[in-house]
């Protein structure tokens, strides 16, 4: 392991130590190094405290030796004031020579600033050291900062029989499915959370406290959807031990969606994180809109036979653990293709994608290899695997589609004053996936006047002659065209014909806002 790696590592470890109590601040850790020997430790204090670099420089006893040592730390420095002074600024003054940093801070209040004023105070400084992990570890922070929401954490229980709660019940409490133990580390999941969120129903049916009392730490901001204030005081949720935002139809439309309207109203609330506990319709609106990063799904032994149905999603499993008799499983929601062709090559355990494999994948979107054979080809070269890892592996690309955006594409159709073709690089498996799982892919494919599927025409894109094909069977023109697609080759492509193009970044951009970011093409 190099040595910058190993101690970016430790800066990791200790950095954990703020979780739950740093928000909205970034929990991170730092280290500092003299002769291969660890002088110095820090994290972020509570908010309003130290940083992480202003603690690790004051652990240091003997000073003088700062003058010679190298600073680690998860994320760049930051170089403004805020609740504390800019800890670039300390790092200078001490005249630590060397910094080596995690990842770029994406604050605009920083981003760079930080690197650029150790820079000019003569500090050699490198920048990306694991950062992935790093990035991976400030997840809340960035999420709030790039798409300017809160990180999203989907939480519940369902019985073995797939239901969260049964049709009758004597009292107005839980019924609960998960054992101590499970019931326990969701206690520790809310002092991590900056807040908790629940639906009208819960609150009528459960009368949950939605407080920390199975572990030490802080209780979270309980945020409760009452579309029409018709919760009473007397609730729990209400109480003094924490405190409560009700979310009402004076604050958002419930005619329009609404996950992304609570989102944002999180967001201006500087809320960094939020853990969705019900009820089944709460969860499922935020699935149905794709407005969410993680999901914890604990399923029980215990079965209802009948009764409120657990949520549906589409996601990545990322881990699976027991706790005595529960089963715990993580899914990531995963809209980054880089992200996905990554977990596919951790999957094979290689470092990049093989010509052979290229070639197999380009054969079966263009319908030139069947599914069988797809799969025989790739359990050939990975005996170890199963079909269903391997099919797993393929369908880590295909993202959510958020329904906001079908009856956007919706209203288009409806209108008439466009010609709407779709022009999509599949095959068989995905679209057998999408039609199991996606409940209004009929709908969605009768919005447009022409599909076009890869496997079905046997062109895929960047191929300039996918395109050359589009234009001929619809009597188009180029430049009459815009050619919207998250890929930069294939929007690269259609540009050099004469296309109007959109490369659309789907973590910033939605195409829901077409008329906003290409008025000038209306």
């Amino acid at each position: 392991m190099q040595i910058h790696e190993f101690y970016i590592k430790r800066c990791l470890q200790i950095a954990k130590n703020g979780l739950g109590t740093t928000r909205p601040n970034p929990m991170v850790g730092a280290v500092i190094v003299c002769d291969n020997k660890i002088i110095g430790e820090g994290f972020t204090s509570f908010y309003g405290s130290n940083h992480a670099e202003i603690n690790a420089i004051n652990s240091v006893i003997d000073k003088a030796l700062l003058t010679k040592s190298t600073l680690y730390v998860t994320l760049e420095p930051c170089s403004h004031f805020g609740k504390t002074p800019p800890c670039s600024d300390l790092i200078a003054k001490h005249k630590i020579p060397k910094v080596v940093i995690g990842c770029i801070d994406h604050n605009p209040e920083v981003a760079g600033k930080g690197i650029a004023k150790l820079q000019a105070s003569g500090c050699d400084v490198t920048v990306g050291v694991l950062e992935a992990e790093c990035k991976t570890h400030h997840k809340r922070f960035f999420t709030f900062h790039n798409k300017k929401r809160p990180y999203i954490i989907l939480k519940w229980a369902e019985t073995k029989d797939g239901f969260i709660a049964p049709n009758t019940k004597n009292e107005q409490k839980p019924v609960w499915i998960t054992n101590t133990y499970s019931r326990q580390l969701v206690h520790k999941w809310r002092t991590e959370e900056h807040a908790i969120l629940v639906g009208t129903n819960t609150v009528s049916e459960d009368n949950p406290s939605l407080t920390v009392r199975d572990w030490a730490g802080e209780n979270p901001i309980r945020v409760v959807l009452d579309r029409e204030s018709k919760l009473n005081s007397d609730f729990n949720v209400f109480n003094d031990d924490g405190k409560t935002y009700r979310i009402t139809n004076r604050e958002i439309d419930f005619n329009k969606p609404i996950a992304i309207q609570i989102a944002d109203i999180l967001y201006k609330r500087n809320i960094n994180s939020v853990i969705i506990e019900g009820g089944s319709q709460t969860l499922q609106t935020f699935i149905n809109e794709g407005l969410w990063d993680e999901a914890r799904v604990f399923i029980g032994i215990t079965e209802f036979k009948d009764g409120t149905n657990a949520p549906k999603l589409n996601g990545i499993l990322i881990s699976e653990s027991k706790f005595k008799s529960d089963l715990l499983r993580v899914y990531a929601k995963n809209l980054d293709k880089q992200g996905a062709q990554q977990n596919a090559l951790d999957l094979f355990s290689l470092e990049t994608f093989e010509d052979d494999m290229l070639a197999t994948n380009i054969q079966y979107e263009i319908g030139k290899i069947s599914t069988s054979e797809f799969i025989k080809f790739y359990k050939s070269r990975f005996p170890n695997l199963s079909e269903t890892n391997i099919i797993d592996a393929w369908n880590y690309i295909i993202k959510d589609f958020p329904e906001y955006r079908l009856n956007f594409i919706k209203d288009l159709a409806q209108k008439k004053e466009f010609k709407l073709i779709l022009l999509s690089n599949t095959n068989t498996m995905h679209i057998n996936f999408i039609k199991e799982n996606v409940s209004f892919y009929q709908d969605f494919k009768n919005c447009f006047d022409t599909f076009y599927l890869s496997q079905e025409i046997h062109l895929r894109k960047p191929n300039a002659t996918i395109f050359e094909f589009v234009l001929n069977e619809n009597d188009l023109i180029s430049n009459e065209c815009l050619f919207i697609d998250d890929t930069k080759d294939n929007t690269a492509t259609a540009e050099q014909l004469g296309f109007h193009v959109w490369n659309i970044n789907e973590t910033k951009e939605d195409v829901i806002n077409l008329f906003e970011i290409k008025k000038d093409l209306f």
